[in-house]
């Protein structure tokens, strides 16, 4: 190779390496998620269940409602460990 095709291709590496390092930092992420499904003693999916995570060092806490498949997911929460809680609201008429 000659001195200015070697050039050009480290100059090109070089390049290469700078536009897709950014990308590389996105791939790793410090937070977390939970998720789940909600069911009751039948087997039945349960929505609109009320699903609160509670961080056990801080006492943040999430909150996020199951949806009509009993689904439900808390994302981006911090590393830590959590307390997770479910609610239904029942009106009897």
């Amino acid at each position: 190779m000659t001195h200015s095709k070697h050039i050009r291709f480290t100059f090109f590496l070089m390049i290469l390496l700078v536009t897709l390092a950014p990308f590389a930092a996105f791939a790793q992420s410090s937070n977390g998620s939970i998720s789940g499904t909600v069911r009751d003693d039948s087997g039945g999916a349960l929505p609109g269940v009320t699903v609160t995570a509670q961080n056990s060092a801080t006492g943040a806490t999430r909150t996020t409602v199951s949806n009509e498949k009993g689904h439900f997911e808390l994302a981006l929460l911090p590393p830590g460990t959590y307390n997770v809680s479910g609610e239904l609201s029942v009106f009897n008429l």
